[in-house]
């Protein structure tokens, strides 16, 4: 088979796997966090293994070795025999503290899977899919409820449980073009789908007293536009600084949100009414600018800014959003790719991150979340291809916004990526 019927063939099979994985009959690993009951849930970045484990920067970020989704420009320095595949995972563990009690959860979770190739000289594609959103909670909470009549009558104890699933995937095609010198330019083009579902039931000990059961159910599918810009500069030999840039485009989205009301007497339903919610759904405008150093092609140390502009809109219809800045700083060095010692050739990756929320809580911020990794690319066949791991440490923490909850979080990301010369013309002698 032709190398490019090859790279075909397995950008396709990429993208239905990944699309069989997102649908909305099967179950999606999700997340165990209360503050996803809001807006799209936890965002995702599009940081791959490689970006995590250095805090999650990558708008400056060229390398021909790794998939790089968080800048498209950065497609177009692939070489011409090279062909990238790479996916990667989590897995995790979150303990929630509101000061009083604590309780723990475990997850795992789907992170991306992404393709890259050469198309021609100084053209390189992308394909990718990819979460954008992640709901998943299920908690309870109950209170007494007062004899406001002063009968003294015992009115029961309400009880109140939430739950969620879902969230939004983005099914990406990025091209990255090199027009002359160190300047790069890129865009991803995206599909994004997917559903949010939420409960909240109430349910009373008073045999007399009604309960209900409120449900909300968004579906989305729309587009998503990405367009990046690079520039490196290489000097005395050694050295080499780049600069990137990207802009997000913000828009309504096409979709449908319904809310459902049940009201039940024990296990009788006494009334049951749906309607859709009224309010539109919106995608922010989203700025990012990351600067980079790399010495010798060991040492590279990158900071990134992202703005995401959430207060600019609505969301059904509610003022619940509110603008987000994302700081990321990481570094990595590898002492020599080409060395025969083993550990001269394995990366060493460091990196952290603040975040603030995009969300009001009862009138107040969200949460804010801190995070610092530790991380490694390990060489395999022929020290080409990289089996990806990193340990994060992510702190969740509420801001007076009602919930009082914070979230200390033991995340493990794996990835692989298979770096193969797929491209290469055999002559015959």
């Amino acid at each position: 088979m032709h190398p490019i019927c090859k790279a075909a063939c397995v950008a396709l099979a990429a993208i239905v796997c990944g699309t069989a994985y997102g649908q909305d009959d099967t179950p999606i690993p999700n997340i165990n966090s209360p503050y996803s009951m809001y807006g799209f849930g936890s965002l995702s970045d599009q940081a791959t293994a490689m970006g995590k484990g250095m805090g999650g920067v990558g708008y400056a970020l060229q390398d021909g070795s790794s998939i790089n989704l968080k800048n498209p420009a950065s497609y177009a320095s692939i070489d011409s025999l090279t062909m990238l595949i790479d996916a990667g995972m989590s897995v995790y563990t979150t303990k929630f503290s509101d000061g009083a009690s604590s309780a723990s959860a475990k997850n795992a979770a789907f992170d991306y899977v992404a393709l890259q190739f050469r198309l021609c000289k100084r053209l390189g594609l992308a394909i990718a899919y990819l979460p954008y959103s992640k709901v998943g909670y299920d908690f309870s909470s109950s209170d007494v409820v007062n004899d406001v009549t002063g009968t003294g009558i015992d009115f029961g104890t309400n009880t109140y449980n939430y739950s969620g699933t879902g969230g939004l995937q983005q099914a990406m095609l990025g091209l990255g073009a090199r027009p002359y010198g160190g300047l790069s330019v890129g865009v991803n083009a995206s599909f994004i789908h997917g559903s949010i579902n939420r409960s909240l039931t109430v349910a009373s000990s008073n045999a007399s007293s009604y309960g209900f059961t409120q449900t909300e159910a968004i579906k989305v599918k729309d587009y998503k536009l990405d367009f990046g810009l690079q520039y490196a500069l290489d000097f005395k030999d050694k050295h080499t600084v780049a600069a990137g840039i990207t802009y997000s485009l913000g828009h309504k989205l096409n979709s449908e949100a319904n809310i459902g009301y049940v009201k039940n007497s024990s296990s009788t339903v006494v009334s049951y009414d749906e309607r859709r919610i009224s309010g539109e759904i919106y995608l922010p405008h989203v700025i990012g600018a990351g600067l980079s150093y790399i010495y010798d092609g060991r040492l590279t140390v990158a900071a990134d800014y992202t703005l995401q502009r959430w207060g600019d809109n609505l969301f059904l219809g509610s003022s619940t959003l509110r603008n987000r800045s994302i700081y990321a700083f990481g570094a990595e060095y590898v002492h020599d790719v080409r060395s025969k010692r083993y550990l001269s050739t394995v990366r060493y990756r460091l990196g952290a991150y603040y975040s603030d929320p995009y969300v009001r809580i009862n009138g107040e911020d969200g949460a804010r979340e801190y995070g610092i990794s530790v991380g490694f690319g390990f060489p395999i066949l022929q020290n080409r291809s990289l089996v990806q791991v990193s340990g994060q440490y992510v702190k969740v923490s509420s801001s007076g916004d009602g919930i009082g909850l914070d979230e200390d979080m033991f995340k493990l990301n794996i990835g692989i990526t298979f770096n193969e010369r797929w491209f290469m013309k055999m002559k015959v002698r």
